[in-house]
């Protein structure tokens, strides 16, 4: 990837690329997976702006869409965020919109906290909870009672100096893997039946080493099919 092909507008809003372009002009990141993917992902998002594709949501200018999930009205909903608060809510409990509407309210957020994710319960067992330094835990969803939207939540991860904020929950099963990738670009994969299974109010264990000012940026769960391939 050229230099000038790395900037800041490829995602407006997009944390990590300013974190990729000061990379690149260091010259450390050149022609890796991840800055490649998150180029091209920019030149598709602005293709797609480019077709007048058709509005899914009104956002605030304060606020963005992270995650979109199809369901059926019968599923439970996770929304958790960057101080390691998490609700769960009846789905039935979010009333029908309009493609342009804002939605409704689903959990009330304290000064400068965030939802990083967007899980349903029929996606897996347990909660994976990952934080920007490395650390991470599985907790059981029976350990999240149903409340009603829009409240708080409960603690869910335990923030300290040396885990950081959560950056990344996934909702799977022991057998699935996951990729956790940091900003230097790093891509380790881990099966989930070493993670230790844990309750809410903990840190968690090391998933990854990261070194000073590195974060983990971002994870995923493995699909079943690459797992067979």
């Amino acid at each position: 990837i050229r230099e000038d092909l790395i900037t800041e507008d490829v995602l407006p809003g997009t944390p990590t690329m300013l974190t990729y372009k000061t990379q690149a002009d260091a010259k450390s990141l050149y022609n890796t997976p991840p800055a490649y993917g998150i180029y091209i992902c920019g030149k598709v998002f602005k293709w797609l702006k480019k077709q007048g594709g058709l509005a899914a949501m009104t956002l605030r200018e304060d606020d963005e869409l992270i995650e979109v999930k199809r369901t059926n009205d019968e599923k439970d909903i996770f929304l958790v965020t960057k101080y390691g608060m998490c609700i769960r809510f009846h789905e039935k409990d979010v009333r029908s919109t309009g493609r342009v509407s804002m939605g409704v309210i689903g959990m009330n957020l304290s000064d400068g906290d965030e939802v990083v994710g967007m899980q349903l319960d029929t996606q897996g067992k347990y909660l994976l909870t990952v934080s920007e330094k490395g650390m991470g835990k599985l907790t059981d969803l029976e350990e999240f009672t149903a409340q009603i939207r829009g409240g708080k939540g409960v603690k869910c991860y335990k923030i300290m100096e040396k885990t950081g904020n959560v950056v990344g929950v996934k909702i799977l099963n022991k057998e699935n893997e996951i990729l956790l990738i940091n900003t230097e670009g790093i891509v380790i994969r881990i099966e989930c039946e070493d993670i230790s299974i844990l309750g809410r109010v903990t840190s968690g264990v090391k998933l990854m080493d990261v070194g000073e000012n590195i974060k983990v940026a971002s994870i995923a769960r493995v699909k079943e099919e690459s797992k067979k391939s």
